[in-house]
């Protein structure tokens, strides 16, 4: 089950928990090539210091033998040494060979978990839209999306669908605490002055939104008549233009103080739809 294809659980008799699985296998995968990395990253620069310093034997005693007489019993023992050492012919370049090795197995190794954690998204979200009336679909989403999402507003997203369901009290309590625990960590950091802003900009934001209707409406109130006046016709389209351009801004700001807040993304998102 865990090594289907996402796809082949739509047309399967598949259950919650075997997306679940499938889920679950994939960030398994991920944590253990993280395990992995750094034990065998220092395996692999181990040997490579090993094989620079049995470079530098081999370099010093090469001086040794140029050094020695050119002929006697310690001109014997130089070069014996330098045998010894293996000449040092292409030696030199063992050590960085092995650390551009080690480079090249860590990009490989992040291209792969990358490549699951891709996986692993598209199976919770998959798990959202396959099973939209479940709560334990949502509680499972919600609990992956903690655990690997980078942005906050996923697993508010999932616990704000499982509250819309009416769930169970155990599952609203655990809703109510983690909600509580996201509001607190998207406004971590912020000063009291940031968060006054963002209110202020919000209610701003709202406002040129409403006006921007108010606005459209007119404009297309002018089109609709058999001859319409250009000159007003401009003067309503310019400021149309200056509203939008004044949410857009407000948003984007809104964004920068606080990137984690889902009311923010939610207006922007609905600013952009409207201007589609």
């Amino acid at each position: 089950m865990v090594t289907m294809r996402l796809e082949e659980f739509s047309g399967s008799s598949s259950s919650v928990y075997d997306i679940n699985a499938w889920v679950r296998y994939r960030l398994r995968k991920v944590a253990k090539l993280e395990s992995l990395a750094d034990a065998t990253t220092a395996q692999a620069y181990a040997a490579a210091a090993a094989l620079e310093e049995e470079d530098d034997d081999s370099s010093r005693a090469r001086q040794n033998a140029a050094a020695a007489p050119a002929n006697g019993p310690a001109a014997a023992a130089a070069v014996a040494a330098a045998a010894e050492g293996g000449g040092g012919a292409g030696a030199g370049g063992r050590g960085d060979g092995v650390a551009a090795a080690v480079d090249r197995a860590s990009r490989v190794r992040l291209a792969e978990q990358r490549r699951l954690i891709r996986e692993a998204f598209r199976g919770m979200h998959f798990l959202l839209t396959q099973f939209p009336q479940s709560e334990m679909a949502c509680m499972l989403a919600s609990i992956g999306f903690r655990d690997h999402s980078p942005w906050l507003f996923h697993e508010a997203m999932a616990l704000a669908r499982a509250r819309g369901l009416s769930p169970s009290l155990d599952v609203l309590f655990h809703i109510y605490q983690r909600s509580t625990q996201l509001r607190e960590t998207g406004s971590e950091g912020s000063s009291p002055i940031d968060r006054v802003l963002f209110d202020q900009m919000y209610s701003q934001a709202q406002e040129a939104r409403t006006d921007s209707f108010r606005l459209l409406t007119r404009l297309w109130s002018i089109m609709s008549t058999i001859a319409p006046d250009l000159d007003r016709l401009w003067s309503v389209g310019v400021s149309l233009q200056r509203k939008l351009r004044q949410a857009d801004h407000l948003h984007r700001a809104m964004l920068d103080l606080n990137g984690d807040s889902t009311s923010a993304l939610r207006a922007y998102a609905t600013h952009l739809l409207d201007l589609g």
